[in-house]
């Protein structure tokens, strides 16, 4: 069976927001019968195979959302 991360590339997350990301992640689980990580362990994978990061960022000028943006992995 393919993994999660295999059948998706950084467009599939850059300019999303990180909880429907995750929200997609949890449902493909659910139906391909995989365990399920953690909102964090999730992120940090999308960050490391894909140099995207989670980023606040004002929808309007009362809503702020966290969206995924093209990273710089630079440590």
């Amino acid at each position: 069976m393919k993994d999660f991360f295999d059948v998706h590339t950084a467009d599939d997350f850059v300019g999303k927001s990180c909880r429907d990301c995750y929200n997609e992640y949890a449902k493909w689980c659910v139906e391909n019968g995989v365990e399920l990580m953690t909102t964090m362990s999730f992120g940090k994978t999308i960050r490391e195979k894909y140099d995207v990061i989670g980023k606040q960022t004002r929808i309007d000028p009362k809503h702020v959302r966290r969206m995924y943006i093209k990273g710089n992995n630079e440590k």
